[in-house]
């Protein structure tokens, strides 16, 4: 029997999924980030690959040494070679005949999850957020990606984004701003009392990925019926389905059926933003069949790996 880890990581955690070639689930690990955003590696990288790929040799009772393949899925890490990773996981006793870091990131993952749609349009949408295409095979890059171009509407659905626009609601509130519920949602949600007290929080506190917590706060206090809070969600979802639109257009399936997965922490706030995205990308692409990836993205990595290790797996069980 021939094992593989296959392992997915963004900007907020990483996870690593062990299983055997017949797809069988073994065991899980969890851990930190191993990437920080503006294209950075996080400081804790290798102690966070360590702790996940640990904990799920761990969980699956095998060790280091009965890996065959290793496959990485990490936002942003186009630069990480595989000799990198084995150095890194040297400490596990990992040291399988395949070891591939993906190319194009964390979407790779995220595709095999959606069991490997062509044509596609892949989007995922954490802390930040990314989009590529998939047709015949071939994966390409979002129309602006590397260009250093204005991607503001896209933008506006990274959930470091929507935390920071209902922090600056919640601030600005008590000083003649729009009345919204953010402001004693995010008090509380961060545990201070006061105006002056969330002001000094908000220095104290400015990574992208203690901005995304207010996501969730957001999403609460939308849910509650805010108009302030509303807002935010829905200029999230219009502005990532009009980044969308171009990509369609440029892959010549704006008019053909057209499958868009969705993945990430940030589409868990639901309806607020999924309506407003749905109702935008059908006007403009009428085939086009949105949907959530059926399994997590650490789960894809698990099939890369078995992939790249030539097993004729396609699903994963138990």
């Amino acid at each position: 029997m021939r094992y593989v880890v296959g392992v997915e990581s963004g900007a907020s955690r990483t996870d690593a999924l062990v299983v055997d070639e017949t797809g069988l689930r073994l065991g899980h690990g969890h851990s930190g980030p191993m990437y920080a955003g503006s294209g950075l590696d996080h400081a804790n990288a290798r102690v966070h690959l360590l702790d996940a790929v640990g904990e799920a040799l761990a969980n699956s009772g095998l060790s280091g040494a009965a890996i065959d393949c290793l496959f990485v899925s990490c936002s942003n890490w186009r630069a990480v070679r595989a000799a990198d990773v084995i150095t890194w996981i040297e400490p596990l006793d990992v040291r399988p005949a395949v070891v591939t870091v993906a190319d194009e990131g964390d979407l790779t993952a995220a595709w095999a999850a959606a069991g490997w749609p062509d044509p596609a349009l892949i989007v995922t949408l954490g802390t930040f957020w990314a989009a590529e295409g998939v047709c015949d095979g071939s994966v390409i890059p979002h129309l602006t990606d590397g260009l250093d171009v204005d991607q503001a509407t896209a933008d506006l659905a990274e959930g470091r984004t929507i935390g920071s626009l209902a922090l600056r609601a919640a601030l600005a509130a008590p000083y003649g701003g729009e009345r919204t519920q953010l402001f004693e949602a995010i008090c509380k949600a961060v545990d201070v009392e006061g105006v002056a007290a969330l002001r000094q929080w908000a220095r104290q506190n400015r990574t992208p990925e203690e901005r995304a917590r207010l996501c969730l706060v957001a999403a609460e206090v939308a849910s509650a019926g805010d108009p302030v809070a509303q807002q935010i969600f829905k200029q999230a979802g219009v502005g990532l389905a009009q980044s969308l639109i171009p990509m369609a257009h440029a892959m010549g399936c704006a008019t053909e059926k057209l499958d868009i997965v969705l993945s990430g922490n940030v589409w868990r706030a639901g309806a607020l933003i999924l309506d407003p995205f749905v109702a935008t990308l059908q006007a403009a692409l009428p085939q086009a069949t949105v949907r959530h990836s059926p399994l997590q993205p650490y789960e894809g990595a698990a099939l890369l790996a078995l992939r790249q290790l030539g097993c004729s797996t396609t699903q994963l069980h138990g």
